[in-house]
């Protein structure tokens, strides 16, 4: 109804069977749309645990099987990623955005490792997604969108069983480049 279209590329990179930490830069509130409406894998979101307690809509997150992050510093945010990495092991995929907001000019931004984090806990592989298009359809501070085509990429999946803790930057960084080669694919095609 927007006059939005959405292409996914690279399905050939996952196991539908098999379980995965997403992870993708964030242009938009529309990479949301797009990959909630679009993408064939089933999936959980992360959402950082304020929007929980927002009345009916925080019910209905937790209903449908949302994972909360308790993003403040200390014991009780290390204590929210190992039970979100509990729940993901156990047979939930989820989508994570490590630029850990929307980018304001549609550039990739730094990845926090606190996201990686979360993959080397679970110890489930960590796809790396690309989405083209969305600031362009729907940049951060606009309401209503533009017409246009998102694209998201998916990369082959990064092993994490080798990663410990220590190494969440070097994961960070490696996950980082993966992104941004898929982004660059975009500019080929254009």
């Amino acid at each position: 109804m927007a006059g939005v279209r959405v292409r996914v590329e690279g399905l050939t990179n996952i196991d539908p069977g098999q379980i995965y930490i997403f992870a993708g830069n964030h242009c938009s509130q529309y990479d949301i749309f797009s990959f909630q409406g679009y993408f064939p894998h089933d999936f959980r979101w992360i959402a950082k645990k304020e929007l929980f307690r927002i009345p009916i809509f925080g019910q209905a997150m937790h209903r449908v099987g949302y994972i909360p992050i308790d993003r403040s510093h200390g014991r009780q945010a290390l204590k929210s990623l190992d039970d979100a990495a509990r729940q993901i092991a156990s047979g939930s995929s989820v989508i994570i955005f490590p630029e850990g907001t929307r980018s304001p000019d549609g550039t990739l931004q730094e990845f926090k490792a606190g996201a990686v984090l979360l993959a080397i806990k679970a110890g489930v592989p960590i796809v790396p997604l690309g989405f083209s298009g969305s600031h362009e359809v729907l940049p951060k501070g606009r309401l209503l969108p533009r017409n246009g085509e998102i694209v998201i990429r998916i990369g082959t999946p990064i092993s994490t069983g080798h990663y410990r803790a220590a190494d969440k930057h070097v994961l960070a960084a490696e996950l980082h480049a993966a992104v941004a080669r898929l982004l660059e694919q975009r500019s080929k095609h254009e």
